[in-house]
């Protein structure tokens, strides 16, 4: 049975501006544990909690650090939208729960034209991922109820959904440059971006190495 989804973006949404300066750090000294030094002395993503900053920069380090150069590179120096698409791909990256849930529900609605996010959608995504996942199918209510809202709040963050509420789903624009960064890593991995398998067989042929 699969046990290993990392569930631990329920303490953490999409992070975008924690994440940036994070980024911005770890770009001027390519220093992990530095990054970390620096950031509890000028308390840089402002928290109270000397513990809080700690669990957040463990999070955001885990996701920066499955980006490639080419692509950490375009998080520092991009628009917000941009950043916001990198740091989503990141999450994907590391939490597979949400990387099927796009995958698997919402680029197959959006490319049956069926914009629209339900609860349903989400209840029998979850309750097929629990049938084979002794984590998912052992939790608490309250800590499924989180999932769910989390998962709905990264997706509104990242804009592949409209809002919370109405979930209506939303294809995010994607700039030359992050098409380009993705396809040499792996081009599979535009389909977090809902990008059909027409429009990622182009961008190999346009963008590949």
């Amino acid at each position: 049975m699969i046990s290993d989804y990392k569930l631990s973006f329920t303490s953490a949404s999409l992070f975008v501006n924690e994440t940036i300066r994070v980024a911005e750090l770890f770009t001027l000294n390519h220093d992990w544990d530095l990054c970390r030094q620096i950031l509890i002395k000028e308390n840089l993503i402002q928290k109270k909690k000397e513990r809080t900053i700690i669990r957040q920069f463990q999070e955001i380090r885990h996701r920066l650090k499955s980006l490639t150069n080419a692509q950490l590179e375009l998080l520092v120096d991009s628009n917000i939208e941009t950043q916001k698409l990198i740091i989503f791909l990141g999450v994907c990256n590391v939490y597979s729960f949400i990387c099927e849930f796009v995958t698997e529900v919402l680029r197959q609605k959006y490319i049956l034209f069926d914009n629209y996010l339900t609860e349903s959608d989400y209840n029998r995504f979850y309750e097929y991922k629990a049938a084979n996942s002794q984590k998912l199918s052992s939790i608490s209510d309250n800590t499924k109820v989180k999932i769910k809202r989390v998962t709905f709040t990264i997706l509104w963050q990242s804009g592949l959904i409209n809002s919370v509420k109405d979930r209506i789903i939303t294809q995010p624009f994607l700039t030359p440059k992050l098409i380009e960064v993705v396809v040499q890593e792996n081009p599979e991995l535009l389909k977090v971006f809902l990008v059909s398998d027409t429009d990622i067989k182009n961008y190999i042929e346009k963008y590949g190495k």
